[in-house]
C-alpha cells in the first residue's frame, strides 16, 4: 500500500458543502489530536484489493496539519451488509466514545440492492436515518450524509426508481435536519469512462475520487452555499 495519497480528478464544481463544519474547523484550529468518524456498509469498509475512502483523507489531513496537530485519525467503521437500522445499533460504541469532530455516514445502498432479499420498507430507512441525524445532532460534531453509489447494479430494474427515491429520502432528511449532504449518487455521471470489473464492488479510482472530494470539505478548502456532489465512473462497481 503506498503512501501517497492518490490523485483524481474532480470538478471544483462538485466540492461544495451546503453547511459549514464548525466543529472540524475548530479542531484542526487547535492542537489536539483530531478524530473522524465514517460509518457506513462495505461501501465504507472496503475490500482486501481495493483502499478504503477513509485511509485517503487521512493521509491528505495528516500531511496538511502533521506539523501542529500530532495526529489525524479517520475512523473507518464501516461493517458489510449493514443499513441504517443496523448502524444505529453501533452508535455508542463506534461514534460517541470516539467523540469525534465529523462524523461522515454513507447509508441507502443495501436498502435499495438488497430490498427483494430482506426486504427493505424505503421510507422505515429513511425514518432510521432521520432518528440517526438526531442522535448525531445533539452531539459536539458535525454530520455529512453521503448516499449510496451509483453503479450498474442499483440501475437495473425497479433498482433505478428505488436508487432515485432513495436518494430523494436521503436529502430529505439532511434537509430536515441542517447537515451537509453528501449527494454522491444524484450526479455521478460525469466525464470519466474507466468502467470497473465487478458490478457490486468499488474500484480503487472511484474510491479515490471520494477521498479527494473528502479531502477538500474537510480540510477548509470547501464552498458553502450548495450541495456537495462527487462523480464516480459510470460503471459496475460499488460495495454494499
Amino acid at each position: 500500500m503506498t503512501d501517497t495519497p492518490a490523485e483524481a480528478d474532480v470538478p471544483t464544481e462538485f466540492t461544495s458543502l451546503k453547511y459549514p463544519l464548525p466543529h472540524l474547523t475548530q479542531a484542526l484550529q487547535g492542537k489536539a489530536p483530531v478524530r473522524i468518524v465514517a460509518m457506513g456498509s462495505s461501501s465504507t469498509a472496503g475490500r482486501a484489493d481495493v483502499v478504503p475512502y477513509p485511509h485517503r483523507p487521512e493521509m491528505y489531513l495528516r500531511a496538511q496539519f502533521g506539523d501542529r496537530i500530532p495526529t489525524v485519525d479517520v475512523l473507518n467503521r464501516g461493517k458489510g451488509g449493514e443499513e441504517a437500522d443496523a448502524e444505529l445499533l453501533r452508535f455508542d460504541t463506534d461514534i460517541f466514545a470516539e467523540k469525534p469532530s465529523l462524523v461522515i455516514w454513507q447509508v441507502g445502498t443495501n436498502a435499495v440492492f438488497h430490498k427483494k432479499d430482506k426486504p427493505y420498507d424505503l421510507d422505515e430507512v429513511a425514518a432510521k436515518i432521520a432518528g440517526g441525524l438526531e442522535r448525531l445532532r445533539g452531539q459536539p460534531m458535525d454530520v455529512v450524509l453521503m448516499d449510496p453509489q451509483y453503479v450498474t447494479a442499483m440501475l437495473l430494474d425497479e433498482r433505478a426508481e428505488d436508487s432515485e427515491r432513495m436518494v430523494a429520502l436521503i436529502s430529505a432528511a439532511a434537509e430536515k435536519a441542517n447537515v451537509a449532504p453528501f449527494a454522491f449518487l444524484k450526479r455521478c455521471v460525469m466525464r470519466s469512462r474507466r468502467r470497473p470489473r465487478h458490478r457490486l464492488k468499488a474500484s480503487g479510482f472511484a474510491q479515490g475520487r471520494i477521498a479527494k472530494t473528502c479531502r477538500s470539505f474537510v480540510s477548509g478548502k470547501q464552498k458553502h452555499g450548495a450541495r456537495l456532489h462527487v462523480g464516480q465512473p459510470m460503471g459496475r462497481g460499488a460495495l454494499s
